[in-house]
């Protein structure tokens, strides 16, 4: 059971490891079960229908908070929808049309554009609605090299020639 073992919702024992942590190996025990292949089919055929499977993302960018002691999560896709953040973008990054939690890369979209578009729906929805958003994504630190920018900036100007 969930409880017993440590896992639940976007949790696990894992997760008090330290940092620099890798798990190589794991053993399972697991039952045969008749119906999961036709759970699996319903699974993903909902998925094809309602995620950007075919688009660059991450999957989903914000943890469903919780509603309160007692009470459901609220998808935060649902949150920001009803903002009517879906098509807001920063630079390349862009709110998906189709499900508001999956942030897309639309051809040219750096990390710093990414990072600006988190921010400016957790912002938004901490203005408009009062909750925090957290990020279920982890973002691995990255160090550009210096004549990056030069680089990206002459590549946009001969595209444009």
């Amino acid at each position: 059971a969930a409880g017993k073992s440590g896992f639940g919702y976007r949790q696990s024992p894992f997760q008090q490891l330290p940092k620099s942590s890798v798990l190589v190996a794991a053993t399972y025990s697991l039952r045969r079960d008749p119906y999961a292949d036709t759970r699996a089919r319903n699974s993903l055929a909902r998925r094809k229908a309602t995620q950007p499977l075919a688009s660059k993302s991450a999957g989903c960018v914000f943890r469903n908070p919780s509603g309160g002691p007692g009470q459901r999560m609220i998808p935060a896709g649902l949150l920001i929808e009803q903002l009517g953040m879906k098509g807001a973008s920063e630079g390349g990054a862009v709110v998906s049309p189709q499900h508001a939690n999956f942030l897309i890369n639309e051809g040219e979209c750096s990390s710093d554009d990414m990072r600006r578009l988190i921010a400016r729906v957790k912002n938004r929805v901490a203005a408009e609605v009062g909750i925090v958003l957290q990020e279920e994504i982890c973002v691995v630190p990255f160090s550009a090299p210096p004549h990056y920018s030069t680089l990206r900036a002459a590549k946009g100007r001969a595209g444009s020639a």
